[in-house]
């Protein structure tokens, strides 16, 4: 049903399925869609109260697929609880598929073709108006503050070829009990990743071991501005 939606419905660019109840054979049957579609927003995290969404390795490894398709326009994943397994498979696909298809700057400085996202100039504010990003000059924003919701300095996106990974600029694996393994195996699939603005990797039982891959993160990634890390026991030192 909702691989049909999808399909015949080129103006959905949010999903939200939290708490759908989502299996691997699901999962599959959405991946097998996503890389065809406009969707830009794909939320498949587990909600208390209500049935929970349970990602194994083949569904993560099929979304980790779908998600590096030339296709793929996926800017944003929640993959929030959906279980270690399949965050653990849709990370070492993803990280797969950046090595075999890394992200590569375009002459020129614009993503082609028609209909691509406006990419952010030099001397631009990113403000976030409903789900379309809109960028103003800082001067503009100061003479009328009020004019937008929400205003965050950003840095400009960088105009890539590759794979569809290229797009991710935000990801949620919180509450998946990764462990240390798992954050150094996150922390290092990231790497490539240009556009990446936020991680959340929350409430994942990690600690000190991860901690130099997390370190690493931080002094390549070029546009990260929000990660989380908070209930995992790094060292304050």
């Amino acid at each position: 049903m909702i691989a049909s939606v999808l399909l015949t419905c080129p103006s959905l660019t949010h999903l939200d399925l939290r708490g759908a109840g989502i299996r691997d054979a699901g999962v599959g049957v959405l991946a097998r869609a996503l890389e065809a579609s406009n969707l830009r927003q794909l939320c498949l995290s587990s909600t208390k109260g209500f049935s929970p969404n349970s990602i194994g390795p083949r569904g993560g490894e099929a979304l980790a697929r779908a998600v590096s398709g030339q296709g793929s326009r996926l800017a944003r994943l929640s993959l929030a609880g959906v279980g270690r397994q399949g965050t653990v498979a849709f990370l070492r696909e993803f990280r797969k598929a950046l090595r075999a298809n890394p992200p590569i700057p375009q002459e020129g400085g614009q993503e082609g073709g028609e209909g691509e996202d406006k990419q952010q100039q030099p001397g631009e504010v990113l403000v976030e108006e409903s789900d379309s990003p809109t960028f103003i000059t800082a001067t503009a924003l100061e003479e009328d503050p009020f004019s937008k919701a929400v205003a965050v300095a950003a840095p400009a996106p960088v105009p890539l070829r590759g794979g569809g990974l290229c797009r991710v600029a935000f990801l949620d694996v919180s509450g998946n009990g990764l462990g240390n393994e798992g954050l150094e195996l996150l922390f290092d699939a990231l790497l490539p990743l240009p556009n990446l603005t936020t991680l959340i990797a929350a409430d994942n039982g990690g600690g000190d071991t991860a901690a130099p891959a997390l370190r690493l993160l931080l002094l390549e990634a070029p546009s990260l501005t929000h990660l989380d890390v908070s209930n995992n026991k790094f060292a304050s030192g």
